[in-house]
């Protein structure tokens, strides 16, 4: 997984929701490339959530820039899972679905050294001429491409309030 901060990766956002807004809880970006999958526990004594949430407004994007060029075969981009299964500290399963919380619509983007192209198959929720079904998945995966890039991005369009949530983003090497 080439997109964690242990492989040298860097996230950035459009912006993000301070931590003073809720108390205890930290929406850096840097939280959607941590290896945690899912909404998690912050080491104590910062105990709430971690994972990338902006509340500015959408369209809304998180970028994660690699450590130097990297071919990449697969993204999967994790949203966030509702109540119950939030606080659960486990990777969802590809079949976990999502009312509250997840992105509806989104697109993933990797940079080709000039401008920003759509990964193939990277449009979730929307259609290039109008809706689709939106997304209710908490894991998509995108992959049978093959891109070398130096960063990515998740343009977030969609959810049910209004809110970006992210909580993890991979991009796998073939």
């Amino acid at each position: 997984n080439v997109a964690l901060a242990s492989n040298g990766a860097t996230a950035t956002g459009q912006d993000y929701t301070r931590d003073e807004v809720y108390p205890g809880s930290h929406f850096q970006p840097s939280y959607a490339i941590d290896g945690l999958r899912y909404l998690h526990l912050a080491p104590p004594p910062n105990d709430l959530d971690g994972f990338w949430r902006d509340e500015h407004g959408l369209p809304s994007w998180l970028q994660i820039d690699f450590s130097g060029s990297k071919t990449i075969a697969e993204v999967d981009v994790f949203t966030v899972a509702d109540y119950p299964d939030a606080p659960k500290q486990v990777d969802p399963s590809e079949s976990l679905t999502f009312k509250n919380f997840g992105a509806t619509a989104f697109d993933v983007e990797y940079w080709d050294g000039s401008a920003w192209r759509l990964v193939p198959g990277g449009r979730v929720g929307r259609g290039k001429f109008g809706p689709v079904s939106p997304n209710d998945k908490v894991w998509t995966k995108f992959k049978g491409f093959t891109v070398t890039t130096t960063k990515i991005r998740v343009l977030v369009y969609g959810s049910p309030d209004k809110v970006a949530r992210i909580a993890e983003v991979e991009a796998w090497t073939p």
